[in-house]
């Protein structure tokens, strides 16, 4: 079995199979537990021609018997083990990961390669999934929030990768069939979208074992989709019935995570709306009374990324939170901000990171992320170098870029 070193990483840390399947190790001595996840860099935005969802529908089905297991098997044994484990599917990646005690390490990455690599996608097994995420959708539908959420993105990204629904919809699940799942299986699940990450207690034997089920022969060519959006600047207002509060977001075009603001705008988005000394929180709920929730939120992806700040609150309130939103974001750029302000706002985002990586499975989560996002392991010291090397005229560039940027409006609001 041939590997090789990445950018001076350790053995012990990065392998990188001659199939393309990137395997990551982290070990802590101490510790009574292993986290495992695999990485499919696959998901809602490289659906291509499929059917709308299906990246999702895939996720479930892996559940759902493999060559070595029935569905009900999957689950006894994950039980058995003690293991918590789960999966998710995102824009751009699924998920799917076990914790459990380090004596169970084999049995756990056994069902997680096997359900991942050999899937059955069996007939009966489709028509009763399917009915499953139809209720998953309803259940989307039924928290304002998320269902805002989903179109907002839906609406901004019009038509493109990033715009497609992750649960689908009820007319796309009707296209998914066991050829479709099939196909799309075969051809994104390829062994060089594979992204192994072990963090935890673990045995010399099982990082082999590992690499020894990895090591196959499926290294096709990878046809990428475009990630280059174009953001639709656009106002939108939906009615619903039986709605306590109305539902308000302002989403701003944002930088990519490969960007060179990136960690500015992280900063920057601590500083509006992230903790409870935050910009937006103080004006629109401490000094104005307008809502209760309130907050900012910053997502990126290959080429692009979004800010989105949140407020529900009454209808009559609405026109005026929209108004000391853009207020608090033309203060930034023209009073910008203190170094007091920066530095609390960088210590917020370091120990918040520094304490999520004490768990094995955050541990797991940001090794994998590294590599799939920016090629490289991001440690906490490569981090939190980052973010202390952002200064003031940073934070007031990423605060232009944003004013400066499209943004839309979206309301969900009572009939």
């Amino acid at each position: 079995m041939s590997l090789f070193l990445l950018r001076g990483v350790t053995m012990d840390e990065l392998k990188i199979l001659n199939n393309g399947t990137t395997v990551i190790f982290e070990e802590v001595p101490k510790s009574e537990t292993v986290s495992i996840g695999v990485y499919v860099k696959t998901g809602t935005a490289t659906e291509g021609e499929y059917p709308e969802g299906i990246a999702h529908f895939v996720e479930h089905m892996l559940f759902k018997g493999s060559s070595k297991y029935t569905r009900q098997q999957l689950s006894t044994e994950f039980d058995k083990i003690g293991g918590y484990n789960n999966a998710y599917t995102t824009k751009m990646y699924t998920c799917y990961f076990c914790k459990t005690l380090k004596r169970f390490e084999r049995k756990a990455t056994d069902l997680l390669l096997d359900m991942v690599k050999n899937p059955l996608f069996l007939e009966e097994e489709i028509a009763r999934e399917k009915k499953v995420i139809l209720e998953e959708i309803k259940m989307i539908e039924d928290t304002p929030e998320e269902w805002l959420m989903d179109k907002l993105e839906n609406e901004i990204y019009k038509d493109q990768p990033l715009g497609r629904m992750i649960l689908g919809s009820p007319e796309s699940l009707n296209k998914i069939n066991k050829e479709t799942l099939t196909a799309f299986h075969k051809s994104h699940y390829q062994s060089n979208r594979l992204v192994v990450s072990v963090a935890g207690s673990f045995s010399e034997a099982l990082k082999e074992e590992i690499m020894s089920q990895l090591n196959d022969n499926q290294n096709e060519a990878i046809n990428e989709i475009d990630q280059k959006m174009t953001f639709t600047e656009t106002k939108q207002t939906y009615y619903k019935n039986e709605l306590e509060q109305t539902h308000f977001m302002r989403s701003y075009a944002a930088p990519s995570y490969n960007d060179t603001y990136y960690y500015a705008t992280n900063i920057l988005n601590t500083i509006l709306g992230e903790t409870m000394s935050s910009k937006l929180f103080q004006v629109l709920r401490e000094e104005h009374a307008l809502c209760y929730n309130v907050y900012s939120d910053f997502q990126s992806f290959q080429e692009n990324g979004l800010l989105t700040i949140y407020v529900a609150t009454d209808k009559e309130n609405v026109e005026p939170s929209s108004k000391l939103i853009t207020e608090v974001l033309k203060s930034l750029l023209e009073n910008g901000i203190s170094q007091e302000e920066l530095d609390d706002a960088k210590s917020h985002i370091i120990t918040s990171f520094l304490m999520a990586s004490e768990s094995n499975q955050n541990k797991m989560t940001r090794n994998a992320r590294s590599m799939m996002f920016h090629d490289e392991l991001i440690t906490n010291e490569k981090f939190e170098s980052k973010v202390n090397n952002v200064q003031l005229e940073d934070i007031k560039k990423a605060t232009q870029f944003l004013l400066q940027a499209p943004y839309s409006e979206f309301i969900l609001t009572e009939k």
